[in-house]
């Protein structure tokens, strides 16, 4: 039987189109990652999404051939998956159209939005929470969890969304916890959407290990709360991230 409504939506051609749009964006985070730990210099990226082989471009004021060949084979050991196919040059000259770090993930934020909050709107209206994951080849994965939440094993993925019945699209302890490790395997950004509301957490710098210990302690002080303003209190501390922010839109 075809699949209907918004599951449809997720098996449509666009959506895959708009899958390797992230997974490319998701790459150029980390090939910058790259490019300016193991070099030590200042560096932006253009990625070339719309193509069915993404291209990649590095700008930095001096190019190391070297950085570049090490990193291609490095990558999916780093981010324990096959990648899409894709490739990637330097250039010394300045393009205005680069990006860093905020930016691409604002801009990777956006074209989820525009693409999949509406089916994981339409499905959050049942009592099941729904997932949905985008890997670092492009595919898309998406299914039902128990009753008011999703368990899973950690998979590689460039983002992970899921619903939450009712009104909330505010995190718990327990996706908080899963937040932290997501984003300390190579994970770029965390998606919860509810009948009213979508939240983000997205990377705006390479994950700290500062942040990711955060984290589990907001987990642990969401965990404790006995009252809307002790969470509310638990959830202010996000604002003292430094490579991550949290938003609700």
């Amino acid at each position: 039987m075809p699949a209907r409504g918004p599951v449809k939506l997720l098996d449509s051609i666009e959506a895959k189109k708009t899958a390797r749009i992230i997974t490319c964006l998701g790459l150029s985070f980390h090939i910058l990652a790259y490019y300016e730990e193991d070099t030590g210099l200042s560096a932006r990226i253009k990625p070339l999404c719309s193509n069915n082989e993404p291209h990649i471009i590095v700008y930095a004021d001096r190019c190391i051939d070297e950085t570049l060949d090490v990193l291609v084979s490095t990558l999916p050991r780093m981010l324990g998956a096959p990648l899409i196919d894709y490739t990637v040059e330097c250039s010394e000259d300045i393009d205005a159209e680069s990006f860093y770090f905020d930016e691409i993930t604002r801009r990777l934020t956006s074209v989820f939005r525009d693409s999949f909050y509406r089916p994981l709107h339409k499905l959050s209206t049942t009592n099941v929470e729904h997932f949905l994951a985008i890997g670092w080849n492009a595919e898309i994965a998406y299914g039902t969890g128990k009753e008011y939440e999703v368990n899973l094993p950690l998979i590689p993925a460039v983002v992970f969304a899921h619903t939450h019945p009712g009104l909330s699209c505010y995190p718990s302890a327990r996706d908080t916890t899963s937040t932290a490790e997501f984003l300390a395997q190579g994970g770029i950004a965390e998606f919860i959407v509810s009948r009213s509301c979508m939240s983000v957490t997205r990377l705006r710098r390479p994950f700290s290990e500062e942040d990711y210990w955060r984290l589990k302690e907001i987990s642990r002080c969401i965990k404790r709360a006995s009252s809307d303003e002790d969470y509310l209190a638990c959830l202010q501390e996000m604002a003292r991230l430094g490579t991550v922010e949290f938003s609700v839109a």
